[in-house]
């Protein structure tokens, strides 16, 4: 009887780490969408000596207007050297679509493409009311206005003044004491985007958590969004997006639930 309550123990370990093994197995490194008028797909990847490599992932987001991986360089260093190969801090996305889709011109971190015969009506800024042309716009805006992609956070000991004697309100003796306090420090990160005929390839160094969005707008409703670091200059259509700072992002609320903090 103790033989076989051993063996059945057994049988549901192999069992739990063939399941482990097989939805590890089975994440996806290509994410499709097919909406009614194009068929788009994001290949998620590293390249090594001209090899392209799939890349582990904590999590994958694959929603009507949302997309893409979160990682982390430890996760994937390990994996790699794990196979021998050394890391380079560089992940890619492929873009393979049926339509093409071009850089725009005011905002370097988005693609689009006009939707055919399809318009809105917004608001500019002094209250006017324009028709305009409706794009579908791929945007990663968001992920260039992130923390834990713009900067690395620590913990460090820092020596901090404080008064042990005073006279009045004026401090005449000072000591100094080891606290802790967290610092951010800013990434050294770089991005390009590059158009090979209808695709397009887009190389992230040292940025980990990447999940661009589906917008269908016009290329001119930016204060439909939160701007963070970004101020708006202009109105219709030579209104422009200018960064307070190089951290800066437009985050679009086409989509979300109005919460101005959302990432």
């Amino acid at each position: 009887m103790k033989i076989n309550k051993i063996a059945v123990i057994a049988l549901l370990i192999i069992s739990l780490l063939a399941t482990i093994v097989t939805s590890q197995k089975y994440k996806p490194d290509k994410l499709t969408f097919n909406f009614k008028d194009e068929n788009t797909s994001i290949s998620f990847y590293a390249e090594l000596d001209g090899q392209i490599i799939p890349v582990p992932y904590e999590q994958f987001f694959n929603e009507f207007n949302k997309f893409g991986f979160k990682t982390n360089e430890n996760l994937i260093t390990r994996n790699l050297t794990a196979q021998g190969k050394t890391f380079n801090n560089k992940l890619y996305y492929k873009i393979d679509s049926s339509e093409e889709y071009l850089s725009n011109p005011l905002n370097p971190f988005m693609l689009e493409r006009n939707l055919t015969g399809q318009t809105k009506q917004i608001k500019n800024e002094i209250g006017q009311t324009e028709t305009r042309q409706l794009k579908r716009i791929l945007d990663f805006s968001d992920i260039f206005g992130k923390d834990i992609n713009l900067f690395v956070t620590s913990i460090q000991e820092i020596n901090e003044s404080f008064c042990v004697l005073s006279s009045g309100e004026d401090c005449i003796e000072y000591d100094y004491r080891l606290v802790n306090k967290t610092i951010k420090t800013e990434r050294d990160i770089s991005y390009s985007f590059i158009k090979q005929g209808k695709n397009w390839i887009i190389e992230f160094f040292n940025i980990f958590d990447l999940d661009p969005s589906f917008i269908d707008d016009t290329d001119t409703n930016w204060n439909a969004g939160t701007l963070r670091g970004f101020r708006v200059l202009g109105t219709g259509g030579s209104a422009n997006l200018s960064s307070n700072n190089n951290s800066g992002h437009f985050a679009s609320q086409v989509f979300d639930s109005n919460n101005a903090n959302a990432n």
